[in-house]
């Protein structure tokens, strides 16, 4: 057996293996997907509208149904989750989320959030380890 000294760490960051994907829950069976949707509320936007006014606060986090919405240069395209840090963190967006198209997001509140977690636990750790592999997946990219 080759000794190994415990102390010895790479000089450079190992890279992640991810393949990127921000889509919220993919692989979820339509059964949970309707659990879920069903503790939210559905918004309509047009192309133009704003979601989220600048340094405004929300207590939940949103999933985008269909259309794209944008906060300055980033994109949030259709099955992704944003909102993330507002909702974890209480932290006010830094700048407006727009509606890039016409689009629909789900809202899902933290209230809703908690109420889901008490009637169906299993569920509501499935969405938070959800949410937290999309945060990391923010930080690493």
């Amino acid at each position: 057996m080759k000794p190994t000294n415990f102390f010895q760490y790479p000089t450079e960051p190992e890279q992640p293996e991810t393949d990127g994907n921000l889509s919220f829950w993919a692989d979820q069976p339509a059964e949970d997907w309707r659990t879920l949707l069903a503790y939210g509320e559905t918004l309509r936007f047009a192309a133009g509208d704003q979601l989220i006014a600048p340094n405004q606060k929300s207590d939940g986090f949103y999933l985008a149904a269909f259309g794209r919405f944008g906060m300055g240069e980033i994109v949030f395209e259709e099955g992704e989750a944003f909102g993330l840090e507002s909702f974890f963190a209480k932290r006010a967006y830094p700048q407006a989320v727009v509606a890039l198209e016409a689009g629909e997001v789900v809202l899902i509140s933290r209230t809703a959030f908690e109420t889901l977690f008490a009637k169906d636990p299993q569920l509501g750790k499935a969405v938070l380890l959800e949410l937290g592999r999309i945060l990391a997946l923010k930080q690493t990219i």
